[in-house]
């Protein structure tokens, strides 16, 4: 787990992975309350430098004692069916299995989305030798499983986009960090999907996804999602233009 200025939701995050043999923190110049947290839970602590966050999440990895490795961000709970679920392919599974694809249920207006709702999943219980980050990945780090993987019972909860404000200021960073990772690897600039993106990615997020179903939260949200999308377009616009 990463950490820098994380004590907003760590308390019960790492209640929620109690049971662990280890918890890993690599923080990156906490000054509120975090360490005192991680240290109440007994967490092996290393500082580093932030080197970004698919860099910082393979060092992490690197400290690691055992080969099966969850990769947990600072404001993600893990729900209790999912921990039976992990506890089921140790005892069971390992031989078959290399990682878990794990679905992300974001709370948004302090509720989670209906079961209507299509959500995210990505690896984030693997097999260590069988998985690493892309390092020139800025944003949206995810692992690159070598191996064969399911979908896990049981789901994260994600709590650090719960308001429109930490919602919106996470557009705002992370299609920066998009747009500068585009534009080192020499993509262009479309005008046409400039034009297009925020219709297409509304209309994916409220209907095909069917956030729809999330009342007026989701219509928020898809709203929040399609801005985001345009904004990565804008800001490799501007990258191009300077």
């Amino acid at each position: 787990m990463l950490t820098c200025n994380s004590e907003l939701y760590l308390d019960k995050v790492l209640n929620s992975i109690r049971d662990f043999a280890e918890i890993i923190i690599v923080d990156s110049g906490s000054m509120d309350n975090t360490l005192d947290l991680c240290k109440k839970y007994e967490c092996i602590i290393r500082s580093k430098d932030w080197m970004g966050y698919s860099k910082q999440k393979e060092y992490a990895k690197s400290l690691c004692s055992y080969n099966w490795v969850l990769d947990l961000d600072s404001d993600e709970e893990v729900d209790n069916n999912l921990l039976e679920d992990i506890r089921y392919l140790m005892e069971k599974e390992k031989h078959i299995y290399d990682g878990l694809r794990i679905h992300i249920h974001d709370i948004f207006f302090n509720r989670a989305k209906p079961g209507l709702v299509k959500t995210n999943s990505r690896v984030k219980f693997y097999r260590a030798d069988c998985g690493s980050y892309e390092i020139d990945r800025l944003v949206h780090e995810s692992v690159k499983l070598r191996g064969k993987s399911r979908v896990a019972k049981g789901y994260i909860i994600h709590h650090g986009i719960n308001s429109i404000s930490a919602r919106v200021d996470r557009s705002n960073l992370y299609s920066g960090l998009r747009a500068e990772e585009k534009y080192n690897k020499n993509i262009k600039p479309s005008l046409i999907k400039l034009i297009l993106i925020f219709p297409i990615a509304f209309i994916k997020s409220y209907f095909i996804k069917r956030s729809i179903f999330a009342g007026r939260s989701g219509f928020i949200g898809s709203i929040i999602t399609a801005f985001y999308a345009f904004l990565k377009e804008a800001k490799l616009h501007e990258l191009k233009i300077k």
